[in-house]
């Protein structure tokens, strides 16, 4: 019945009209790049962007001139293609030149096919992974040792379902 379809459709909504979303008990999916990825306690995936998911961990306390500070934690995931401009048609080799000339270093992944980079500075860190075609994920966020580990062992789980796509 046309109510059926409209409660399935009103149900599902957040699912479709997110680029990348939480799909629960820690689990972050994409439909457009097709992955998923688990984050691990402490941090949780706390806030829905429409383009991203913002996961959140334990504030840090740490030493700034002499004072003690406490720090927010949390890291971001978003689309590979909508941190970055103009990655689509660019090869694994080219891509790896643009980033590397701007201060970005490989890091190893658990997708052998896969480019996967970071990079440090002024107290943030980002890393992404792409399979080719624009498709891939990036990650930004704080640079503590909870959020560095956190983000890692997030990477640890990455399942991409159609493997790699370079032209």
């Amino acid at each position: 019945s046309i109510m059926k379809g409209l409660l399935f459709v009103l149900l599902t909504l957040p699912t479709w009209s997110f680029a990348v979303s939480r799909v629960g008990g820690g689990k972050v999916r994409s439909l457009n790049s097709g992955f998923e990825l688990n984050v691990q306690s402490p941090f949780m995936v706390a806030t829905l962007e429409k383009e991203s998911v913002r996961c959140l961990g334990p504030d840090a306390i740490t030493v700034n001139n002499g004072t003690l500070i406490s720090l927010n934690q949390y890291f971001e995931i978003t689309e590979f293609n909508n941190e970055f401009e103009n990655v689509n048609s660019l090869d694994k080799e080219q891509l790896i030149h643009r980033f590397q000339d701007s201060g970005w270093s490989e890091q190893s992944s658990s997708m052998s096919c896969a480019l996967s980079m970071r990079y440090e500075q002024d107290g943030a860190v980002a890393y992404f992974i792409t399979w080719g075609k624009g498709k891939g994920l990036a990650i930004k966020g704080t640079d503590t040792s909870d959020t560095v580990k956190m983000i890692e062992n997030a990477l640890k789980t990455l399942q991409v379902p159609t493997g790699c796509e370079w032209r």
